[in-house]
């Protein structure tokens, strides 16, 4: 018996000493992978997943992902994460999952990817998470000076950053080693605030009343607080996420484009912005950087 209960302790020892080194190994015998800014061809997909879905990734398997990479040959591909259903389509331990998922559909596109040296991204809902406000009523942006709140609007103000953004794009980073994250629902998602925190810390800055109805003298001033206020959540996402993943590349779907036309004030590793199908030839027309744009 005594020679047993040896033999296993050195069976575990050798397990927890050799095993990550193996996976180190085979992690660095993986092709080196382009960055987003010195790509150019990428596959995007926007699955928005809701809670009456099934079977969630019971397709994804390496002979699909495979197939797809033999056929188009994409510098980087972008895979659902969390859509703006506040869903996440793979079983993570912070945020808000299916509850049908098979295995684990994104280790697997991490997995082949890596594989053959292509860039994973995750297609992940910012601000917009109609899960997340459906479970905290409380986490929601207040649209009016009468206090309805939005039923799908996080507010930048809230705990939602902290406590559910961060922590899930921490986690695509450490645990799953994504390359970066294509933020959806965001800047174009983000709405005027009227919660206490913020009209609060409006008069903080101000001295100044938020506006009760158009044509407040406080009116200009307000719009402006609510634009930086959004500045400043993304740079604190961006500095929190970093200081965990350095190497994780961020962007936010139209920041400093058509639907935020100022110069980049914030520390973005690439702009990108998505086409509806419907109109998508005037808005490239109209997009004055539509070459870089994902269609």
């Amino acid at each position: 018996m005594k020679t047993t209960s040896l033999l296993q302790c050195v069976l575990v020892f050798c397990a927890l000493f050799f095993l990550p080194g193996v996976a180190n190994a085979q992690e660095s015998q993986n092709p080196e992978r382009l960055r987003r800014a010195d790509s150019f061809f990428g596959f995007h997909t926007d699955f928005h997943a809701m809670k009456t879905d099934r079977n969630i990734g019971e397709n994804t398997t390496p002979e699909m992902i495979n197939a797809i990479i033999d056929m188009i040959g994409p510098d980087y591909i972008e895979v659902d994460t969390k859509g703006h259903f506040g869903v996440s389509s793979y079983p993570t331990k912070v945020g808000n999952h299916a509850d049908n998922i098979v295995g684990d559909p994104l280790r697997v596109w991490r997995d082949v990817t890596a594989q053959r040296g292509v860039a994973l991204y995750g297609h992940h809902s910012g601000v917009w998470d109609n899960f997340a406000i459906e479970k905290n009523p409380e986490w929601a942006a207040v649209l009016n000076p009468q206090g309805r709140r939005s039923p799908s609007i996080a507010s930048i103000f809230g705990p939602y950053l902290d406590q559910l953004l961060i922590p899930q794009l921490i986690e695509l980073g450490m645990d799953y080693g994504l390359d970066g994250v294509w933020i959806d629902g965001n800047v174009w998602s983000c709405v005027v605030d009227h919660s206490e925190i913020a009209e609060k810390t409006f008069k903080e800055e101000t001295g100044l009343d938020a506006p009760k109805a158009p044509g407040d003298p406080s009116c200009f001033p307000w719009m402006r607080f609510q634009r930086e206020a959004f500045r400043n959540s993304l740079r604190h996402v961006i500095r929190e996420v970093r200081e965990k993943v350095p190497g994780l590349q961020i962007a936010d779907n139209w920041a400093f484009t058509e639907q935020m036309p100022e110069p980049v004030s914030i520390d973005v590793d690439y702009i990108s912005g998505d086409m509806c199908g419907y109109n998508c030839v005037n808005v490239a027309r109209n997009e004055p950087s539509s070459r870089g744009l994902r269609i």
